[in-house]
C-alpha cells in the first residue's frame, strides 16, 4: 500500500529505536504515558488514540486500510511495555481490539489494589540515596552501595529518575557522579526518566563537560537518545546552558546523520538565541541547507545588532571608541580562535560589557553575511521566496542590518512587495523606521522609482507618511488616491493636534502663574528699598555697597524676564493652533517662555541672596556661602524638572536630523 495515497496518517518514524523508551511497569506508568503521548503525536497518529480518527464502518473499502494502520499503532504501544509486566497482565494483548482501547486499559491494570500499594512503598527505601545524590554525600553513597550494589540503577523518584539523574544537574557533584558512572553499565546510563531524558541531560544543564565525556565514553549512543519530544540532547543544549563548550562537545560526538533531521532548525535557533554565533557559523559550513533558519531568527532577534541595542550617551561613546573585532570575511571560517578568545582590553565592568556587546554584534553580522551568501547560491526564485518574509519583518521592526545585507546580496529585493503591494521602503515609512528608510541614501537614482510605486490601495510613500504612526494596514489603506497626502495628514492628526493643544495650554497656564508671581515679588522689592533711604540725600542707605548693586541689577532682570515670559505664555494661550503651527511657531514660543522663566527665577534668587547678605550678613562670607547654597536648590529643582522636556523640544525642532546617509556601502 503506497503511503502517499493513504487516506489515514501512518507512523512517521517506523525505524524509531524503542529500546531506549522507558518500559511500562508498576513504577513508570505516569512518565510512560507522557512519553508515549508525545511519541504518538510526533508520529502523527495520536488521532487513533484520542478518537479523532474514527474507523469507517465494517465492510467499507477503507476499513482494511484503517485497521492495518491501527494495528501498527497498537503494536508500537505494546512493544513499549515491559516483558514482565505483560506476562502478569496478558489481558493487555488479548482484550483491546484497537489502539484506542489499549491506553485506558494499561491505566486500569496499573492502579489495581496491590500494584497501587506497591508503588507507594517502592521509593521509600531509596530516600537516603536520593538525599545523598542531592548533597553529593559520598559516605552515604558508599554505605548504600555496599549493602545493595543494584541501587545504582534503582528509580529513586516518582519521575523514574535514578540517583545519577538526580545528581547530574547539581554543580560540584563530580566525585559523586564519577563513582556512579563507574558502577553503571552502558544500559544503565541509557535509562530514561518520565520525560525521556537520560542523565546526560542533567550534565548538560550543569554545564559539566568532564562528566558528559565520562558518560559518552561508556555509552557512545547517549547523544542519540531522543526524549519524549523526539529531541536528541544536542537540540536542547543551547536552551539549557550558556556554556559553549557543552554545545561544541555535543556537536563533536553526535552523528552527522542526526543533523540532517528537520528538527535541526531548533538547534540553529537555540544557538542564535543563546549567542553561540560562532558555533552556528561552523554548523552552516557543514550543512548549508540550514541557512534559512538563521536569517529568520536574526530578523526577529533585533538585539543581536547595534540598531536593536539601547545605549545611553556614555555607553555609545565607549562603544564607538572600542577597536573593531578582528573577524574574517564571511566566505571563510570567520571567528578566529574561539578556544582562546582575545583577552579583554581593560577590566572596567562597563567597558567589558560594551566590548562583549561589540563582539556579539560583530559575530551576528558575520553570521548574517554568511547566511545571505549561502542563500545567494540558490536558484533565483527559491532565494526570492525565502528572503521575502524576513525582509518585510526586518523593515517593519527596524532591523537595519538585516535589511541592508539582504539588499546588498539581492539588489532586486528592493522590488519585492508584500500582500499590500508595499516595498521595503514603504514598509519602513508606514512603521516609522527612519534608519531603514535612510538606506535609500545608499542607492542610485533608482530611489525615485522605488518611492513612486503605488501599493494596492493606491498609496504613495507620501500617503503612508501622512498617516498617523501605528495605524493598521486597513486604517492606512483607504485612500484610493481620492485625497492628497496633506489632507490625509490633517485628518489623521486631528486628534493628536487637539491633545497637543491641551498640553501646550496646560504648560502655558502653569508657567503664566509662576511668572506672574515672580513679576509681582520683584516689582514690590524694587519699590520697597531694603534699608530705606537717606533722609538727607534721598538715596538708598546701602547704595554704596557692592551687594546692593547686585540686588538692583538682578531684581531688574528678574522683572524684565518674568514679564517677557508672561507675554510668551499669553502668546501660546491665544495662538490659533493650526497644524502647521506645531512645526516651529508654538515650539519656539514655549522654548523662549521656559528659558525666560528660568532666568527670572535665577535672577530673583540672586537678588534675594544679595539682600539677605546685605541686611543680615554683617560682611561675613560664610553667610553668603550658606544663603547662596540654599538659593541654588530651587534652580536645580527647576532644571531637573524642565531641562529634559526643553531639550526634547529644541532638538526635535531645530537639531534633530533623522534623515541622513548612514554608510558608504552602495546597495544597488
Amino acid at each position: 500500500m503506497a503511503l502517499s495515497s493513504s487516506k489515514y496518517p501512518h507512523p512517521i518514524y517506523m525505524d524509531f529505536n524503542f529500546n531506549y523508551i522507558p518500559k511500562l511497569d508498576e513504577y513508570t506508568v505516569d512518565g510512560w504515558k507522557i512519553i508515549m503521548n508525545g511519541l504518538l503525536k510526533n508520529n502523527g497518529v495520536i488521532g487513533y488514540i484520542d478518537g479523532s480518527i474514527e474507523p469507517p464502518p465494517d465492510g467499507n473499502p477503507d476499513y482494511a486500510e484503517w485497521k492495518e494502520i491501527d494495528n501498527t499503532v497498537r503494536d508500537l504501544i505494546i512493544s513499549a511495555i515491559g516483558d514482565d509486566f505483560l506476562k502478569k497482565n496478558s489481558c493487555l494483548i488479548t482484550t483491546p481490539k484497537t489502539a484506542k482501547d489499549l491506553i485506558p486499559l494499561t491505566t486500569r491494570v496499573m492502579y489495581t489494589g496491590s500494584n497501587k500499594a506497591e508503588m507507594r512503598s517502592h521509593y521509600l527505601p531509596y530516600l537516603p540515596l536520593h538525599k545523598a545524590a542531592v548533597k553529593g554525600d559520598m559516605k552515604t553513597l558508599d554505605e548504600i552501595l555496599k549493602k545493595n550494589p543494584n541501587a545504582v540503577r534503582a528509580l529513586v523518584t516518582g519521575a523514574s529518575e535514578t540517583a545519577l539523574m538526580v545528581a547530574s544537574p547539581i554543580e560540584g557533584n563530580q566525585e559523586f557522579l564519577k563513582k556512579l558512572i563507574s558502577l553503571m553499565s552502558p544500559e544503565d546510563l541509557a535509562m530514561q526518566d518520565s520525560f525521556g531524558q537520560t542523565a546526560l541531560s542533567g550534565a548538560i544543564l550543569a554545564g559539566d563537560v568532564d562528566v558528559m565525556k565520562l558518560m559518552v565514553e561508556k555509552n557512545p549512543d547517549l547523544p542519540h537518545i531522543r526524549d519524549m519530544y523526539n529531541l536528541i540532547p544536542l537540540f536542547i543544549a543551547p536552551y539549557s546552558c550558556d556554556n559553549d563548550a557543552v554545545v561544541r562537545y555535543l556537536l563533536d560526538v553526535t552523528n552527522e546523520s542526526y543533523l540532517r533531521d528537520p528538527q535541526t532548525a531548533l538547534l540553529v535557533a537555540g544557538l542564535i538565541y543563546g549567542g553561540f554565533f560562532d558555533l552556528c557559523f561552523e554548523l552552516l559550513d557543514g550543512f548549508p541547507f540550514l541557512a534559512v533558519t538563521p536569517l529568520e531568527i536574526l530578523t526577529l532577534m533585533h538585539s543581536a545588532f547595534l540598531s536593536g541595542t539601547k545605549l545611553n550617551s556614555w555607553q555609545s561613546f565607549i562603544y564607538s571608541h572600542l577597536p573593531e573585532e578582528e573577524l574574517k570575511n564571511y566566505s571563510g571560517i570567520g571567528f578566529g580562535d574561539v578556544e582562546n578568545p582575545r583577552e579583554e582590553i581593560v577590566k572596567v565592568p562597563e567597558v567589558k560589557r560594551m566590548q562583549e556587546f561589540k563582539r556579539k554584534h560583530a559575530q551576528a553580522l558575520v553570521l548574517l553575511k554568511r547566511t545571505c551568501y549561502l542563500l545567494a547560491q540558490l536558484p533565483g526564485k527559491v532565494a526570492r521566496d525565502i528572503i521575502g518574509s524576513p525582509l518585510e519583518t526586518a523593515a517593519a521592526n527596524g532591523n537595519v542590518e538585516v535589511v541592508e545585507e539582504i539588499l546588498t546580496t539581492f539588489p532586486n529585493a528592493i522590488y519585492l512587495q508584500n500582500r499590500s503591494g508595499r516595498g521595503v521602503f514603504h514598509i519602513a515609512i508606514a512603521n516609522r523606521r527612519a534608519k531603514v528608510f535612510n538606506l535609500i541614501y545608499q542607492t542610485t537614482n533608482l530611489r525615485r522609482r522605488a518611492l513612486q510605486v503605488l501599493d494596492n490601495s493606491q498609496n504613495t510613500a507620501l500617503h503612508l507618511a501622512a498617516h498617523l504612526a501605528g495605524e493598521t494596514e486597513n486604517e492606512a489603506g483607504l485612500n484610493l488616491r481620492s485625497t492628497g497626502p496633506a489632507v490625509i495628514f490633517n485628518e489623521t492628526h486631528e486628534q493628536l493636534a487637539k491633545e497637543g493643544e491641551q498640553w501646550m495650554k496646560d504648560r502655558a497656564n502653569s508657567g503664566l502663574i509662576v511668572a506672574t508671581l515672580i513679576a509681582t515679588i520683584v516689582f514690590t522689592s524694587a519699590i520697597t528699598i531694603p534699608g530705606g533711604n537717606n533722609s538727607n540725600t534721598g538715596l538708598p542707605v546701602f547704595s554704596q555697597r557692592p551687594a546692593f548693586v547686585v540686588f538692583a541689577v538682578s531684581d531688574a532682570l528678574a522683572l524684565f524676564m518674568s514679564v517677557s515670559s508672561i507675554l510668551l505664555f499669553l502668546g501660546i494661550l491665544t495662538a490659533r493652533y493650526a497644524i502647521e503651527d506645531f512645526l516651529y511657531s508654538l515650539p519656539k514660543r514655549l522654548m523662549l517662555a521656559l528659558i525666560t522663566l528660568f532666568v527670572s527665577i535665577m535672577c530673583m534668587m540672586i537678588a534675594f541672596t544679595a539682600i539677605l547678605y546685605l541686611v543680615f550678613g554683617d560682611e561675613k562670607r560664610w553667610v553668603l556661602g550658606l544663603v547662596s547654597s540654599l538659593a541654588a536648590m530651587p534652580l536645580l529643582l527647576f532644571a531637573l524638572l524642565q531641562f529634559k522636556p526643553l531639550l526634547d523640544i529644541i532638538t526635535s525642532t531645530y537639531w534633530l536630523q533623522i534623515f541622513k546617509k548612514q554608510g558608504d556601502n552602495i546597495l544597488f
